[in-house]
């Protein structure tokens, strides 16, 4: 007896080791931003939908299982193998952590979500600000000292919590032919459904975050790797993964439910936070203290959510910045900053206010790159050794999970699938003329340093035509000009230097100018700050311009342009600057990323490099 005593300890033990991980993700899944989806669902369609989330989390248990036996066969975190995928030197890696960062935006709006709950709570005695900025101030104090044990033991109380007040909360559903589904038959897709199914595909169960399992698995499991730790550990993993997924689908269904009982009586309701609290709130009247647990459990989903989603990203960040920099800076400094750092940009996106549509404007990216992680998982997964590899059926899953999250992800996003693709295609005369530009004695002088004071104007007269293209060629969309016109300034920077840059940027903010509209100060101005940009970048990397720094730089000029120079320069209303921001920023910043990445690949090919410095020009003979 002993014996067994002890054996069935030593599982219990080994298994508890997983169990903290597969925890973070649940809490993490649950909470990202699928709560208002989930709950208009149930409200508009009931239960008709439940296949969703069943298909959904089938995907997502693939992937993040596919992550984890990569995990424990190397001993390495994913993002290690994911900059081994074909392509510019860790371009995916630096795209998912940037998104990451600008998915703190989207935390803010959750914090501030969570604050809105408990301010019910209060009965509006502490505004949900205040809330908020007390919740960062527990969160980094929870997560100063890095440690995984702690947040760990964080996240246990939590899950208890949450899993208590679901649970509660399933008592005020009242038993109804209304509320409770039936076995009548129903159609698989109801009218009108396909966005709300599109939306919960993305909402249910997390996305890219699911990487950050593989972050805690690793920090658990101390770099622990091989065959033999593989196959000890492979069960374990397994059973804790589907624990946490169990979480996860029953957490949804139940707030699917609420919401389902909220429209009982058939009618229609809003999706906003103060539309949702009151709908549910009729259901759980019934219940003694009914809504305030129900706004309680949701601000702990919610804010366990913000609070693993920081510890996350801070550690693959901080781990990236190491394994790719030089820094003198250890790793728990670094994380230290990354966090404080997101602290800052959580308050400052709760301070604009309006969560639900800084949630829903950040994962456009997200929901495309997660759609392209599928694909890149299961080329990592192929250089495993053979007894780590995932199974044909695994295979089949991801290949055809990825394939319909990535049509849903560029249907969702109608701005990249409007704009974006059009616009590369029309960038591809930019980049003819780059190539033939490329073959000229006039580029070899400017790529050598050796430029006149005509080469310049030479430089400048050809990238303002190019820009001037860029705005002819534009997509009208509602008013706005959906445009390349930064991208051959910026380019002329990087080849000509400063002068050059800028003097292009003149010639297409001239023309740009001419067209009027209420955009014409900073779209005429945004040109000639690009070709200083690119000029100035330059001569700041001493011409080591690589492909990820071409694209920050690319991303970074269309950022200035549209979140600085025009709130700036216009007096235009913030619907109208929120409608400009949400048609043009992506597809404009995808079109000049694209572009400068055919430029570094032309030089790539022609195997040279940009000159130490820019802009020396020598007197015209």
């Amino acid at each position: 007896m002993p014996g067994i005593r002890n054996l069935l300890s030593v599982r219990l033990r080994d298994r508890l080791a997983f169990a903290g991980p597969a925890l973070l993700l649940a809490v993490e899944a649950s909470g990202e931003h699928g709560l208002t989806e989930v709950l208009a669902a149930g409200d508009e369609y009931g239960y008709a939908l439940l296949w969703v989330f069943g298909i959904t989390l089938l995907f997502k248990f693939a992937l993040s299982h596919g992550i984890a036996r990569y995990t424990l066969a190397t001993g390495e975190p994913i993002f290690t193998g994911l900059r081994a995928i074909p392509g510019p030197k860790n371009w995916e890696v630096i795209f998912i952590m940037w998104i990451y960062i600008l998915e703190m935006i989207g935390y803010g709006g959750i914090a501030l979500f969570a604050g809105t709950f408990l301010a019910v709570v209060t009965g509006g005695a502490v505004p949900p600000l205040a809330i908020t900025l007390a919740a960062l101030a527990v969160i980094i104090a929870v997560l100063w000292r890095e440690s995984l044990l702690r947040l760990e033991a964080v996240m246990t109380a939590l899950v208890l919590v949450l899993v208590a007040g679901v649970a509660y909360s399933l008592l005020a559903i009242p038993l109804s032919p209304e509320t409770v589904p039936v076995a009548e038959p129903f159609a698989l897709i109801p009218h009108g459904s396909l966005m709300t199914i599109m939306a919960l595909m993305g909402a249910v169960g997390s996305g890219l975050n699911l990487l950050l399992y593989s972050v805690w698995l690793h920090e658990a499991q101390g770099g622990s790797h091989g065959e033999s730790h593989f196959r000890a550990s492979m069960g374990n993993v397994t059973s804790t993964l589907a624990m946490a997924f169990l979480l996860i689908a029953f957490i949804a269904v139940v707030f699917c439910s609420l919401g389902n009982a909220a429209n009982a009586g058939g009618e229609e309701h809003g999706t906003t936070i103060a539309d949702i609290t009151e709908d549910v709130s009729l259901v759980l009247l019934a219940l003694p203290f009914g809504m305030p647990v129900f706004l309680l459990t949701g601000s702990a989903i919610l804010f366990g959510a913000v609070i693993s989603g920081m510890d996350g990203r801070a550690r693959a960040i901080a781990s990236f910045l190491q394994s790719t920099q030089s820094t003198d800076l250890d790793a728990r400094t670094l994380y230290r900053i990354i966090i404080l750092a997101f602290c800052a940009i959580i308050l400052i996106a709760a301070l604009i206010g309006s969560p639900e549509a800084i949630i829903r404007y950040i994962s456009a990216f997200a929901s495309i790159m997660f759609a392209v992680l599928g694909f890149m998982l299961i080329y990592v997964d192929l250089s495993l050794p053979p007894y780590a590899r995932g199974s044909r059926l695994w295979l089949l899953v991801m290949a055809s999970g990825s394939v319909a999250f990535l049509l849903i992800a560029l249907l969702q996003e109608e701005s990249i699938l409007a704009f974006g693709l059009p616009l590369l295609e029309r960038i591809a005369l930019v980049v003819l003329a780059l190539y033939l530009f490329s073959r000229s004695r006039l580029f070899s002088d400017a790529i050598c340093g050796r430029t006149t004071w005509p080469d310049v104007c030479w430089i400048a007269l050809i990238f303002g035509a190019l820009s001037v293209y860029g705005t002819m060629r534009g997509i009208d969309a509602g008013g706005f000009i959906v445009n390349f016109r930064d991208l051959a300034p910026l380019i002329a920077g990087l080849v000509g230097g400063p002068a050059a840059g800028i003097a292009s940027g003149f010639i297409g903010g001239a023309y740009r100018y001419t067209l009027g509209g209420w955009t014409v100060l900073p779209c005429s101005l945004a040109p000639v700050i690009a070709g200083l940009l690119g000029g100035a970048f330059r001569r700041l990397r001493r011409g080591k311009v690589t492909y990820i720094a071409g694209v920050l730089l690319a991303m970074a000029a269309e950022c200035l342009h549209i979140l600085v120079l025009v709130p700036l320069l216009t007096d235009a209303s913030f619907p109208a600057y929120i409608g400009l921001v949400r048609t043009t920023l992506f597809p404009m910043m995808l079109a000049n990323a694209v572009g400068v990445l055919m430029f570094l690949s032309i030089l790539a090919e022609q195997g040279v490099s940009l000159p130490e410095t820019a802009g020396d020009t020598k007197k015209g003979e």
